[in-house]
């Protein structure tokens, strides 16, 4: 029977000495401290991605329901931490969808500091701001993605800022 100087068996003696412990954690920390940037960026990018789309299928919903009631609707954006609002124009009161804030994400019009503008019945910008361009992106303009309007007034989503 093999023995240790110490009368045990080499089958009885189990588990890891510090040495072995301490060099598992410090590859550990190696590893996360080289993932941790990237999953950072991943975090950023995927936040910007998921306000994007859901700023892009509000505007789509406002135009809808313009088509859909045959009445002018309003889509009221002031900040992301503040949130927006679809209402009809007949009745501002009533609000078909509300958006809570977003934080931590930035906003920025290609003219003006806010979006307020109005769908006629026909599904068509009312007073022609098909000119707009909004790039949301992270913070230091990370994951960056833009909405803009084509000429009929549906809003389109690109990867990118605005150019």
């Amino acid at each position: 029977m093999d023995q240790t100087r110490h009368g045990r068996t080499r089958s009885a003696m189990r588990g890891f000495t510090l040495i072995e412990l301490m060099v598992v954690v410090a590859l550990a920390a190696i590893v996360g401290s080289i993932a941790a940037p990237s999953f950072r960026e991943l975090t950023i990018n995927s936040r910007t991605r998921s306000a994007a789309s859901a700023l892009h299928e509000s505007l789509w919903l406002a135009r809808s329901e313009a088509i859909k009631r045959n009445k002018p609707v309003t889509f009221t954006l002031t900040t992301l931490e503040s949130g927006w609002t679809i209402t009809p124009v007949d009745d501002p009161d009533r609000v078909l969808r509300r958006q809570d804030g977003m934080q931590n994400l930035e906003l920025h019009f290609n003219r003006g500091t806010s979006a307020t503008f109005e769908y006629n019945s026909q599904g068509r910008l009312a007073d022609g701001v098909a000119a707009l361009k909004m790039t949301l992106s992270g913070s230091g303009g990370q994951g960056s993605r833009c909405i803009s309007f084509d000429a009929a007034a549906r809003p389109k989503l690109t990867a990118g800022a605005c150019a």
